[in-house]
């Protein structure tokens, strides 16, 4: 569980480029403290997270910040599909299926 909610938050980040930690909190039902922990955990993986506070602030991903495809081997490319196959029925949109049309 604890993977999957890392990589939803990391989705999250990649389509909206900036989101606070109270909305991340309440979509995946999760203390704050426990999305600080994980936003830490992405940011140690190297994901150039910035947090930024006061009105407004929230955690951004940088607008140049783009995945590439090199960056993860074939298995880990695998292991992202089949969550986003099997998420695909907690959303009410079609967005699980197109990342995976990019991916």
């Amino acid at each position: 569980m604890q993977t999957l909610v890392i990589i939803q938050i990391f989705i999250d980040l990649l389509i909206k480029r900036k989101v606070t930690r109270s909305y991340l909190s309440e979509k995946y039902e999760m203390s704050t403290r426990t999305i600080t922990r994980y936003v830490d955990v992405l940011s140690q993986a190297g994901v150039p997270i910035e947090s930024i506070t006061g009105l407004g602030g929230g955690y951004v991903l940088p607008s140049n910040y783009k995945l590439e495809r090199q960056l993860f081997s074939k298995e880990e490319l695998v292991r992202i599909r089949s969550t986003l196959s099997q998420t695909s029925a907690e959303f009410a949109d079609d967005l699980n299926e197109k990342i995976l049309e990019k991916l």
